[in-house]
């Protein structure tokens, strides 16, 4: 607030015509902006509308007296904090104590002394504007720490998008790993820890998806969610996190429906909720998440009719006194101390759920525990949650295409090579986009499809395709990336004519989608040696554009 343009507004709530016209006579000297009211009615239409620095309140007035006046003011947020002076010819000691429980703060005795009134309104209206340049100093702060706390996890954000990056060429390698040692020895034992490593490695790439959408404030997007396996990655995080006092337990119905929604809000939600049962009970105690299929009859009344699940997350800690259970959806409550809450988990609770169609309830007795009970439309028609996942098929194996690998991560050049000419494929690699340049200008009329990462030194996979289109060479490309932002890439790759796969990928996956790319299913005709006219013309386009291709490498 500017201190320079400061003037207070002050409220002259008197019945009396000739009253209204001394003070405002007495305080017309420029310092004040005036407003009059005539009544108590009149006073309480004006009040919220003008937000004034001082009112000056007759007590004696009809219909609705200063006293009721004063009392509805107070009662409005708005007003809660306005200086009260009330303005009375009654000076009895019972009359003063009424005011001041009505909520004034001062009194001026009728008829009025010029000088005390000019002084005690100076004074007011002083302390009153240094109230609230302490009040915008704090509203600052708050907002400052407000834009640290964006900030910090703008940061997260990269820091997290550059280790899931890393974490991704991480397990791709070992995913492909997993599949090559189970086809080369495919023992019963062997298939077991290969399916170890595998789906601890699948585990990993969800993981990472999920803590850099949690960084970013973004979700993977809505899709069927299984209930059970969102309480079940939930305890085991629980189980790995909190400290060994305090006793987890699942349950949930073995045909458990699934939801549509977020997964990784939903399992925001979850995480809060944890969290807060985890604070409940600093001397220990036992932590249960359930699910369940809901009748009808067992919904909230505000919910549409339809199928519902409801999660329940109980704890057996110190309770929620009855004094505060309305107030702990609200945004900034918290009861924990300074530094180890924002008052934003239930808020950010209640909005995703509610973004889901949902709603939430709560039970709790001080001493006694709580429980949250989360209510969420069932997907339509959605298979048990313990249904088995579907067997991987069969990799797609190659008829001797030569199949250019660029990537700068040797471990993910070498695997990948190794997992196509398990398939029947030729390979060449090349390290970064200038190699993968210089290796097709070689081989280029034997190389029938490049698969390369996006970023790599020197030179990326969507520059080194545009360079192919730019000489006109027809040839199938595969964009492999870990990156987070899979929707980006993706349209990259579509206005480049390239396809996407999103790193970790399975032998499986890969080998299909080089398949399409290079003419559709093992059992058909390859499309380029169907048509003898497309054939030459590759070959030329391929041939005449070599020159240029060894300029640009």
């Amino acid at each position: 607030m500017n201190s320079t343009n400061f003037t207070p507004k002050i409220l002259i709530v008197d019945d009396d015509s000739p009253t209204r016209e001394t003070l405002t006579t007495l305080l017309a000297d420029g310092s004040y902006e005036l407003v009059t009211a005539a009544n108590g009615t009149e006073a309480l239409t004006i009040a919220p509308e003008l937000l004034p620095d001082l009112i000056l309140l007759d007590v004696m007035m009809p219909v609705v007296d200063g006293f009721e006046v004063c009392r509805r003011l107070r009662a409005d947020a708005r007003l809660a904090e306005v200086p009260i002076i009330m303005l009375t010819a009654l000076d009895d000691r019972a009359s003063r104590l009424r005011g001041l429980e009505a909520g004034a703060d001062d009194f001026l005795s009728k008829p009025f002394d010029g000088s005390e009134l000019r002084t005690r309104v100076r004074t007011i209206t002083r302390l009153n504007r240094y109230r609230r340049l302490v009040d915008s100093l704090t509203e600052s702060k708050r907002l400052e720490a407000e834009l640290f706390r964006v900030q910090r996890m703008e940061s997260i954000g990269l820091l997290a998008g550059g280790i899931a990056h890393d974490l991704n060429n991480i397990l791709a390698p070992i995913l492909m790993a997993a599949e090559l040692i189970e086809s080369r020895t495919p023992d019963d034992s062997t298939r077991q820890t290969t399916e170890t490593i595998r789906a601890n490695a699948q585990r990993g790439a969800a993981l990472v998806r999920q803590i850099l959408g949690f960084a970013r404030g973004k979700g993977e997007g809505h899709g069927e969610v299984r209930v059970n396996h969102l309480i079940n990655d939930m305890i085991d995080f629980v189980e790995q996190t909190f400290p060994k006092a305090i006793q987890s337990e699942r349950a949930y119905d073995k045909d458990l429906r699934a939801v549509n929604g977020d997964p990784t809000q939903l399992y925001q939600v979850l995480l809060n909720l944890c969290v807060n049962a985890r604070d409940a009970m600093s001397e220990g105690g036992r932590l249960r998440i359930e699910g369940r299929n809901v009748a009808q009859t067992e919904v909230p009344d505000e919910l549409p009719a339809g199928d519902y699940v409801v999660i329940t997350v109980s704890d057996t800690g110190a309770g929620i006194p009855a004094e505060i259970r309305d107030r702990i959806f609200d945004p900034l409550f918290t009861t924990k101390p300074e530094g180890r809450g924002t008052g934003l988990g239930l808020a950010t609770v209640t909005r995703i759920v509610q973004n889901h169609r949902g709603t939430i309830q709560v039970s709790s007795q001080s001493g006694e525990g709580t429980t949250f009970a989360v209510y969420l439309p069932a997907a339509p028609e959605s298979q048990p949650g313990t249904m088995a996942e579907p067997e991987l098929n069969a990799p797609l194996s190659g008829r001797g295409e030569l199949i250019l690998i660029a990537d700068d991560e040797l471990a993910i050049r070498e695997m990948t090579r190794q997992a196509l000419e398990s398939l029947n494929y030729s390979v060449v690699t090349a390290t970064d986009g200038l190699d993968a340049l210089a290796l097709f200008n070689r081989h280029a009329e034997n190389i029938q499809a490049v698969i390369t990462d996006v970023n790599m030194p020197r030179r990326d996979g969507l520059s080194v395709i545009e360079a192919l289109h730019l000489t006109n060479l027809r040839i199938p490309c595969i964009v492999t990336s870990g990156q987070l932002d899979t929707a980006k890439v993706k349209r990259d790759c579509d206005a480049k004519g390239a396809i996407f796969l999103p790193k970790p990928f399975t032998i499986e996956q890969i080998s299909r989608v080089l398949r399409g790319a290079l003419g559709g299913s093992q059992n058909s005709t390859d499309l380029v040696i169907a048509d003898a006219d497309n054939v030459s013309v590759v070959e030329s386009d391929r041939l005449c554009s070599v020159e240029k291709l060894s300029e640009m490498s």
